[in-house]
């Protein structure tokens, strides 16, 4: 007697799915005894092949003991032959048997961890604070295929809604390795993609340990274009600070990163377009002496022009008259952005032009103030 490679699929089927099994009632099927069988009926039986005839509308993993039976069987079948990993990743006609295999070995690494497998790795050598070895629920995010995989199919209406829960819940507990592994799979970058790494990157760059060391490696990534990695990291330090503009700890905790991605990461930070943003930088970056403010002001302006201007002079009214905070401006500071604005008040739009000028004579109000109250 033999087995032909979809008979012993369609009863493969029967066997993993429990199909008219129960299986709290009655004994498991044993995949082992299954596969010991098979082989001494059928030694010529290619595996490989049988493993593609699990790509079935009915072969839907639901359940911890049907993976076990499945793996089991598997490996015994295969004998001395490496277990074909590639097959788990290649797009498989029946996308909706695909993600039920791949989630019940996510949720059951002790069973079958993909990590164990050639794959390739996520850099998490790189991080500051790594995570725990032991952890083999975190095994297989450590592997670029499955985030690869996983982005390809939540793109597909039929698997996008385990496929984009699988990722979100592996972000919330692991956000530095998923976005480690997020960069690391080849082009396109993907509109879903983009989204998943604009919702977590704003939140990472203030609550992780990792994130210096994250947001470093992903600056120098290889695998996709410079200049767009770039970007998204700008655009989010932008999100970041537009939640709160007025926080100078969010700031603070931009320039600090900024000034750790090698090379030029606080270079391209005062490169961006948003002008404001840029002039905020620039005054605490002149705090922390990264930079000289009157040069800094004078090769800003020859870059940007006139928007320059109209913000230095928006940021020394917001900042002249607070009380004394982390906001207000020191004395040189505030000298040298009265002498640019001056030697640039030509360039000022007439409104701005018109602030300007309230504002000199308020000074010169309070300084006549200041000069009567020591006569008396």
């Amino acid at each position: 007697m033999t087995f032909t490679l979809l008979g012993l699929a369609v009863l493969f089927v029967d066997l993993c799915t429990g199909a008219d099994l129960d299986v709290a009632e009655d004994p498991p099927w044993n995949g082992k005894v299954f596969a010991t069988v098979v082989n001494e009926m059928n030694p010529n039986l290619d595996w490989c092949e049988v493993i593609d005839r699990l790509d079935d509308v009915q072969m839907l993993v639901t359940r911890r003991q049907s993976l076990i039976t499945l793996i089991d069987a598997l490996k015994t079948g295969l004998r001395d032959k490496p277990f074909p990993i590639n097959k788990l990743y290649t797009k498989w006609r029946c996308r909706e048997a695909q993600l039920s295999l791949i989630s019940s070995m996510i949720e059951n690494p002790d069973v079958f961890c993909i990590a164990d497998y050639p794959h390739r790795a996520v850099p998490i050598s790189v991080l500051k604070n790594t995570p725990d070895d032991s952890d083999r629920l975190l095994a297989p995010w450590c592997c670029v295929e499955l985030t690869e995989l996983l982005l390809a199919m939540a793109g597909e209406q039929n698997v996008q809604t385990t496929a984009i829960r699988l990722l979100h819940g592996a972000l919330e507990k692991w956000p530095d390795v998923v976005l480690l592994a997020l960069f690391q799979v080849p082009p396109p970058m993907t509109e879903l993609r983009q989204k998943f790494i604009e919702m977590v990157l704003p939140v990472f760059i203030i609550h992780h340990t990792n994130a210096v060391s994250v947001l470093n490696a992903i600056w120098n990534s290889e695998v996709l274009p410079r200049a767009t990695v770039h970007n998204m990291i700008i655009n989010a330090f932008l999100t970041f600070h537009s939640k709160a503009p007025d926080d100078q700890q969010r700031l603070a905790r931009i320039l600090d990163i900024a000034n750790e991605l090698k090379p030029g990461g606080l270079a391209e930070l005062f490169s961006c377009p948003h002008v404001p943003f840029i002039v905020e930088m620039g005054l605490l970056a002149s705090k922390r002496d990264y930079l000289k403010l009157d040069k800094w002001l004078e090769d800003k302006f020859a870059e940007l022009g006139d928007p320059l201007v109209d913000n230095v002079l928006a940021q020394l009214q917001r900042r002249l008259f607070v009380p004394a905070t982390s906001q207000s401006l020191s004395p040189e500071t505030f000298s040298i952005m009265m002498t640019f604005l001056r030697n640039h008040s030509t360039k000022l739009s007439p409104l701005a032009k018109q602030k300007f000028i309230v504002l000199t004579e308020k000074l010169k109000e309070i300084q006549q103030q200041q000069v009567g109250s020591v006569r008396f």
